[in-house]
Formats: C-alpha cells, sequence, structure tokens
C-alpha cells in the first residue's frame, strides 16, 4: 500500500514538473516573441526614414 503512495505522489511530482516547464517554456518562447516584434518594429522605422528620406529628395 505505502508503495502505491509512494507512486501516486511520484505521479503527482512528475506531473507538477511537467507543468512547471511548460510554463518557462510558454514564458521562453514569449520572450522571444518580444524581441522578434522589437526587431521588426525598428527596421519598420528604418524603411520609413530612408522611405521618406528618398521621397522628399526626389519629389
Amino acid at each position: 500500500m505505502e508503495q502505491i503512495m509512494v507512486r501516486i505522489q511520484e505521479g503527482v511530482v512528475d506531473e507538477q514538473q511537467q507543468k512547471m516547464r511548460m510554463i518557462v517554456d510558454s514564458f521562453n518562447e514569449r520572450e522571444k516573441l518580444i524581441h522578434d516584434l522589437k526587431q521588426i518594429a525598428t527596421f519598420s522605422k528604418e524603411v520609413k526614414s530612408v522611405t521618406e528620406f528618398f521621397l522628399h529628395r526626389f519629389l
């Protein structure tokens, strides 16, 4: 009976660890997405600046 309880507890701990890993993975993925969005925003600003420069220079 005691072995069954230990196995149940181990299963609960494994499940909790798996949930924690999923949370950490989700957080890491979120951080990567934020980083990518910041890079896209910076690139967009640079493109806008170059476009405005050429429009003002040649039009």
